[in-house]
């Protein structure tokens, strides 16, 4: 590894141009800088000045070289700068939620990042025990869960409330919806469709309802937003938080079955407890909640 204190003698050697001048800048004496030019000369093999008197012509190996330095000092510059700024408009945010709260949320993101071209925003799916591995191991700084952990190291803060919607084909709006019909349909399943319906269903058809692997499973689908496509088509019912029921884009082609009993999660911010997060997230902390409130 080259010497960064014969790199920076001979920086400022060029930058002067001349022995004593330099010398006396850098508290040196003459025989100083002399030396520390000869050791980088040692080091690297190859002459990097023709003295001239206490004058002197470069090399191209030296021109190579203070090329070299010049930009390493631009560099660590730009690195001052940059660690010191702590712009809300700038760098890189990530965090990590459930499929529904990105499709909910995902369009703001890019509203934000399309105003602020050197903010860049890195979403992920994952599960409520995902999110919170993620964060703890630091490979994201922010989640969305509908759960809290007994862990010291995070800080929760509810921010909204998820309602869960019970969806059938629309020819079924102007009828009495029996337990029997959800069984003829079928289920129309998807990443967290079990754990909804089991809750759902076992609040509002108590002694009929036993588990969903009763229920004939009519077909699955991984993509939020083509989950409804199949009920539209009569081919099943499921189980949704209503704000991804209100964004499908054919609703009249959907019928939301009024329950006795509602269900909900709670849906809260997390984060490192004792992690200052950089300017930039403060936006996302105080909007995201407010993305996910269905109007």
């Amino acid at each position: 590894m080259l010497n960064n204190k014969w790199l920076h003698t001979f920086y400022v050697l060029v930058e002067v141009g001349h022995f004593t001048k330099t010398a006396k800048k850098l508290f040196m004496t003459q025989p100083g800088v002399s030396q520390h030019i000869g050791k980088l000369e040692a080091q690297l093999d190859v002459a990097l000045i023709n003295r001239i008197g206490k004058s002197f012509e470069l090399t191209e190996a030296g021109k190579t070289l203070y090329e070299f330095v010049k930009q390493q000092k631009q560099q660590e510059q730009i690195l001052k700068t940059n660690i010191k700024e702590d712009s809300e408009h700038k760098g890189m945010c990530t965090l990590a939620c459930s499929g529904a709260v990105v499709t909910q949320i995902y369009p703001h993101l890019l509203s934000r990042q399309a105003q602020y071209l050197e903010l860049s925003i890195h979403i992920q799916a994952d599960s409520n025990q995902g999110i919170i591995d993620k964060i703890i191991s630091n490979k994201i700084d922010l989640g969305v869960v509908s759960q809290q952990f007994a862990a010291s190291e995070l800080h929760f803060e509810k921010i909204a409330n998820q309602p869960f919607c019970l969806i059938l084909p629309a020819s079924y709006k102007n009828k009495k919806v029996s337990f029997n019909d959800l069984l003829s349909l079928g289920f129309i399943n998807h990443p967290d469709g079990h754990q909804y319906a089991e809750r759902l269903l076992s609040a509002n058809f108590k002694g009929e309802f036993k588990s969903i692997s009763e229920i004939k499973q009519s077909g699955f689908v991984n993509q939020l937003n083509q989950i409804l496509l199949p009920v539209a088509f009569g081919l099943g019912f499921t189980v949704l938080p209503e704000f991804a029921v209100k964004q499908f884009n054919e609703p009249n082609k959907l019928y939301t079955l009024p329950l006795n009993n509602s269900i909900s999660d709670d849906l809260y911010l997390v984060h490192k407890a004792n992690k200052d997060l950089p300017k930039r997230y403060n936006w996302l902390k105080l909007n995201i909640g407010k993305f996910l409130t269905v109007s």
